[in-house]
């Protein structure tokens, strides 16, 4: 009998949370949660995490300022969301050790055709944001702080705030994405995109008895990383997806715990020459434990092994936006970035989701001994 797979993410939620959602007539406080809490007085919501950033950028770009300046090693939707946008990219190396914007390369980027900086959190790696505003604001540049896969400790400095509520998401409603700002705007609502096809994929695709099915058909795409600019704007979550954000928000602490405990119980199991990048500034429980392999040869071997053992690793983006083909074009600037080809080059990831049993923790932790 084949071994059961351990998929990559889980759902912070069930049919029951589904249900009492779609009954609730309470008024919709989700988005004044994430008002008060990350201290942003508007809060807009989309279709997605890159149309929320894209309808930011298209505000805030001017002739002379048509530049966003963006982490070498990121998600390819942030670089699509600027091309969708009409910005040009301009590309800023990474640290693999720290997961964070590297300083030097920052001072370079930030020139007077900058209109916004993004610093994004890898895997709950918090961006030291107050830095990145210091030096981007001293510049008179805006900064976003790109929360789709870590939520800002508190209140953050940086001109806005970016979420995505897509799966495997901190806040997961399968499908829509928020900005928060504090520039008040008359613009109406996006219409609600209906969201259950979403939330039915999320579901099943972290039912561990689902997961192979996409898993064994590789044509189908599902998790593939792909550069899209052709994304629509329109539309935002129905209003009873984000009644589901307000009952995740009640266990936002709890999940975030679960997770890094798990993280530190797994990075436990890590020796030299492999390492964990900045574990110690994860502020957030982390939705995936981030390892550097010493290189490229023995991170695919170890992703290999670790399937054979039952657990679906991953190694995240395929590449740096540099490397990807049709972004090329619309580059700004230098793409010499070699702190993030060593992240492409090295990085694989563990899930580290809350609802994992000790079962399979401790399958994980057998893995980890017997692959590295």
């Amino acid at each position: 009998m084949s071994l059961r797979l351990i998929p990559p993410i889980a759902v912070p939620f069930d049919a029951d949370d589904l249900r009492a959602a779609r009954r609730s007539n309470d008024e919709d406080r989700f988005d004044r949660r994430l008002s008060e809490r990350f201290g942003f007085p508007q809060v807009e919501f989309h279709s997605s995490g890159r149309a929320a950033l894209a309808s930011l950028i298209q505000r805030w770009i001017e002739p002379q300022r048509s530049t966003i300046a963006v982490p070498a090693y990121t998600c390819w939707s942030v670089a699509a969301s600027v091309v969708r946008a009409g910005a040009r990219v301009r590309l800023v190396d990474v640290d693999p050790e720290s997961l964070d914007i590297l300083p030097q390369s920052l001072d370079v980027a930030l020139t007077d055709d900058v209109a916004m900086v993004i610093g994004t959190h890898l895997f709950s790696r918090t961006v030291n944001i107050d830095e990145l505003t210091r030096r981007a604001h001293e510049r008179g540049i805006r900064v976003v702080d790109d929360a789709a896969q870590a939520l800002p400790v508190g209140k953050t400095p940086a001109d806005a705030a970016l979420f995505s509520f897509g799966r495997g998401k901190p806040i997961a409603l399968g499908g829509g994405g928020a900005v928060l700002h504090r520039e008040s705007t008359t613009a109406a609502e996006p219409p609600q995109s209906h969201g259950s096809f979403g939330l039915a994929a999320t579901l099943r695709l972290a039912d561990p008895r689902w997961f192979r099915i996409p898993q064994s058909l590789p044509f189908l795409g599902i998790g593939k990383t792909v550069y899209d600019p052709n994304f629509t704007l329109d539309g935002a979550p129905d209003r009873w997806q984000r009644r589901l954000g307000e009952r995740q928000w009640e266990r936002l602490e709890q999940t975030a715990q679960q997770r890094a405990a798990l993280a530190v119980r797994f990075a436990a199991r890590i020796k030299a020459p492999w390492a964990v990048p900045a574990l110690d500034s994860m502020k957030a429980g982390p939705l995936r434990l981030p390892l550097l392999a010493p290189d490229r040869g023995r991170r695919d071997h170890f992703m290999q092994a670790m399937r054979r053992h039952g657990v679906a690793v991953s190694k995240m983006y395929p590449s740096t936006l540099a490397e990807i083909e049709a972004l090329k074009p619309h580059l700004d600037g230098s793409t010499d970035c070699p702190g993030a080809e060593a992240l492409a080059a090295r990085l694989v990831t563990v899930p580290t989701y809350p609802s994992m049993s000790e079962a399979d923790a401790a399958r994980v932790e057998r893995a980890l001994e017997s692959c590295l």
